[in-house]
């Protein structure tokens, strides 16, 4: 029962703080990734609550664990753009690269 206490109250901390984020990277000119972080937290929360809801199907499971990747990759591409690591341009790579 705690397990499934504190599991619950860790997704909202992480729905909470992954908005946060979006907001923040939108104003920072991120706004494809901003989107995404809102729709990927958002698609691992709904799936979640409604495998509580209707005593865990199998395919609801499946789907909160699919949604936990994707939101996985999705926060460490914004991430990756938040510490400059997708700011830089073709030209500048070539550059590098020399």
């Amino acid at each position: 029962m705690a397990v499934q206490f504190l599991h619950r109250w860790l997704a909202v901390v992480v729905v909470v703080g992954a908005l946060v984020e979006a907001a923040r990277l939108y104003r920072a000119g991120a706004r494809p990734h901003a989107l995404a972080l809102k729709v990927a937290v958002v698609a691992q929360f709904l799936p979640g609550a409604l495998t509580l809801v209707h005593a865990v199907p199998v395919a609801l499971g499946v789907a909160h664990q699919a949604g936990a990747v994707v939101l996985l990759v999705v926060t460490v591409v914004a991430a990756h753009w938040w510490m400059g690591g997708a700011r830089s341009t073709t030209g500048q790579r070539r550059e590098a690269a020399r």
